[in-house]
Parts: structure tokens; C-alpha cells; sequence
């Protein structure tokens, strides 16, 4: 199996229907690009893309306690079972995010994501500050990765109401949840 998508620039709500994975996503937005696929057998596994695909004011909403991804601007490079992001960036509530991330393998995938934020709202991450406190974070960066059900955290750093804190370590997910983080300030 082998093909070839060449988009235009398109509103990806107008071509939604045609994968309904994304629905519950609500995009909007426009992207463009060429997209190549070659596949010996039909899984995830054997899929090899090349290409790429610009983004240009795309919107996501990622989940209920999320708010919706707004002005989503870069350009996603496909390198056979490779997603690589140019720079990104990302309005979520009142906090502007920029990232570089890599997904590797589509059937068991990896994935490893640098951000930063000059300032960030945690209620724009669906978090909710301890009532009646304000909570603003400043000058956030890090690496987050995941590989086999492990997440890691590489110097998450944040200036939290003047206060420096960095956060490091591990949140394996399976058989059970558990945390192995160092926080130092």
C-alpha cells in the first residue's frame, strides 16, 4: 500500500468527516503540506511517512478539563515512523506555550517534548489552585518523555510567586501509578 496526500491550504473542519478520530478534538484551523505513505501489511507498525504539514491558526480541544488550544502555528516533518515538530506555538486560556517534540513508532509510540512559557496560568492546564490563592508560574521550561508506559521529567523548571523550583524524575503508569520526583527550589 502506498500513497500521496497534497493539501492545499484547507480548514482541516472541512475535511474532519473524513476521520472521525478526530471529532471529539473539535479542530479548526487551517493546515497544508504533502503527506507520503508506504505500508507492506496493514498495521501501525509497517507504516513508513515522509512529508510535512504546515499549521496555521489551528484549535484542538484536548479534553473536557482542558481548555481548547488556540493559534497553534509550526510545521510537523514526517520521517518514516517519525513525527518532528518544527517550533510550536500554542495559546491555552491566557498562556502562550512554545515547543519542539518528537513521536517515534506508531504502534508502541515515544514521544519527548521541550516547552517553555514566559507565563503560565495552571487553570490553562485544567489544574486548579488551592481556593482563594492566585497562582501564576514564570519562566517555565523543561523536557517531558515517555517510553514504555514511564514518563520523565528533565529539569521542569518554573518561578512560582518569586520562588525558583525545579522538578525531576519519573511517573511510571503501569502495573500501577507511581512516582519517583525530586523537587528543589
Amino acid at each position: 500500500l502506498a500513497f500521496t496526500v497534497k493539501a492545499s491550504p484547507v480548514e482541516i473542519q472541512d475535511i474532519r468527516p473524513l476521520s472521525p478520530r478526530l471529532a471529539p478534538f473539535q479542530p479548526a484551523g487551517r493546515i497544508q503540506g504533502v503527506v507520503t505513505g508506504e505500508a507492506r501489511a496493514w498495521s501501525l507498525a509497517a507504516l513508513s511517512l515522509g512529508g510535512e504539514v504546515s499549521l496555521s491558526g489551528l484549535s484542538l480541544k484536548p479534553g473536557e478539563e482542558f481548555p481548547p488550544l488556540r493559534a497553534i502555528t509550526g510545521t510537523i516533518h514526517f520521517k518514516g515512523n517519525t513525527l518532528e515538530t518544527s517550533q510550536l506555538s500554542a495559546t491555552a486560556g491566557s498562556s502562550t506555550i512554545q515547543g519542539k517534540g518528537t513521536l517515534k513508532g506508531f504502534s508502541s509510540p515515544e514521544f519527548s517534548l521541550a516547552f517553555r512559557s514566559r507565563r503560565l496560568d495552571p487553570r490553562d492546564l485544567g489544574m486548579k489552585p488551592p481556593a482563594g490563592e492566585e497562582l501564576i508560574l514564570q519562566k517555565v521550561s523543561g523536557t517531558i518523555s515517555s517510553q514504555g508506559g514511564v514518563v520523565t521529567l528533565k529539569q521542569v523548571g518554573a518561578t512560582i510567586n518569586e520562588t525558583p523550583l525545579k522538578v525531576g524524575g519519573t511517573i511510571r503508569m503501569k502495573p500501577q501509578l507511581q512516582y519517583d520526583l525530586t523537587a528543589s527550589s
